[in-house]
């Protein structure tokens, strides 16, 4: 094949994508890479709830959708923590200005990748993504996180519940 047949067939397939993706590859850090890449200048001007709204991102719908709940439930509602306090693809709530995803060696599903966080001299664990193989593009279905039994999803879940419970009026006697 010549090279610009070559350069046209992968344009083609690209172009078929669903959301702008490239196709899945074999390994799933480079689309981890590139959203972190993305979400990163974002969190820096305050952008992040706007990012939630992008359907071509690599969110899973299930994941977006917990985490647009949770971002309305504390917009609602300022006078308590009602929903997450951290940055949860940063795992904190003053980021590093660098992350790096480790090397993709999962050979089952999910796909489970390391995140680091790079700030100044120090190099730290931050998460762990969790990935999913779609037919054609790579789904960010979860975020766990060092040292914690509970990933980002149990987490939503569990303020959804606390949010769903009607608030207590007073001691019972």
């Amino acid at each position: 094949m010549r090279p610009s047949a070559l350069a046209f067939t992968l344009l083609a397939l690209c172009s078929a994508c669903p959301g702008g993706q490239t196709p899945a590859t074999s390994s799933a850090a480079p689309a981890l890479q590139a959203f972190y890449d993305a979400y990163l200048p974002l969190f820096e001007r305050g952008a992040t709830r706007a990012f939630l709204d992008d359907t071509t991102s690599i969110l899973a719908p299930s994941l977006r959708q917990a985490l647009i709940a949770d971002y309305q439930a504390s917009a609602a509602d300022s006078t308590q923590i009602v929903g997450l306090d951290f940055d949860p693809f940063l795992n904190s709530q003053d980021p590093c200005s660098v992350y790096r995803v480790g090397a993709d060696t999962s050979h089952q599903e999910p796909h489970l990748i390391e995140v680091r966080a790079i700030c100044a001299a120090d190099t730290s664990l931050a998460a762990i993504a969790v990935l999913e193989r779609a037919r054609t593009a790579w789904t960010l279905v979860d975020v766990r996180y060092p040292g914690d039994t509970i990933s980002l999803r149990g987490i939503l879940a569990r303020l959804a519940a606390d949010r769903s419970r009607p608030a207590s009026t007073g001691p019972r006697s």
